[in-house]
């Protein structure tokens, strides 16, 4: 419908200067309140079985801060 295509609705919360005041108002919001933390990836859990074997000291998956 060539109508509707030329109505594009748009909110006003999306409009500019409206959407920087968002942005700037949600920059220092910790994710972690709204979506909850990351819980860990245990990978025993995930490669159950004979395929799985332990990791050598090179592959050190217990260290998280190396994944961010």
């Amino acid at each position: 419908d060539k109508e509707y295509k030329k109505r594009e609705l748009i909110a006003t919360w999306a409009k500019t200067p409206n959407l920087m005041k968002a942005l700037e108002k949600q920059q220092n919001v910790n994710p972690d309140e709204i979506f909850g933390g990351i819980k860990p990836c245990h990978l025993n859990e995930i490669f159950q079985g004979s395929s799985y074997r332990r990791h050598t000291k090179n592959e050190n998956w217990e260290d998280s801060s190396i994944l961010i």
